[in-house]
């Protein structure tokens, strides 16, 4: 079951201890302290409760900067690597400018992360393949 663990105008995250996953809604654009602190919540969830899924829905959400862009990839996938998160579903962002990013963010990471990813178009799919555990 999806608690509610994070409720910022931003960004919502949602935890579901059972099925070891979280949820992230993003909304619009986040300044840079705001969209940290929301990763940064999302990553202590992912250590404290052991989870292996991570759900991104990025329909709603605005470009990141490069700035953060960068941290992501320096800081906080470094981070994320260390954990025991074996996929991570993304939510496509209905913004052109998101998908860019997200997929620059991405492209940069691919190289560090030990876990699947996989771009969805549909919430129902990507909650099915994060789920599946093969």
């Amino acid at each position: 079951m999806e608690e509610l663990a994070f409720d910022e105008k931003y960004a919502q995250i949602y935890l579901n201890k059972d099925d070891k996953y979280l949820k992230i809604v993003w909304v619009g654009f986040s300044k840079s302290e705001y969209y940290r602190k929301a990763l940064n919540f999302g990553l202590k969830l992912v250590f404290d409760n052991n989870l292996e899924g991570w759900f991104a829905n990025v329909l709603d959400m605005k470009i990141v900067t490069q700035r953060d862009q960068d941290w992501t990839n320096d800081v906080w996938f470094p981070e994320m690597v260390k954990s025991k998160l074996t996929k991570m579903a993304i939510l496509t962002s209905k913004h052109v400018a998101n998908q860019i990013t997200v997929n620059s963010i991405l492209t940069k990471a691919t190289e560090m992360i030990p876990f699947d990813t996989m771009n969805f178009n549909n919430e129902a799919k990507g909650m099915k393949w994060m789920l599946s555990r093969d």
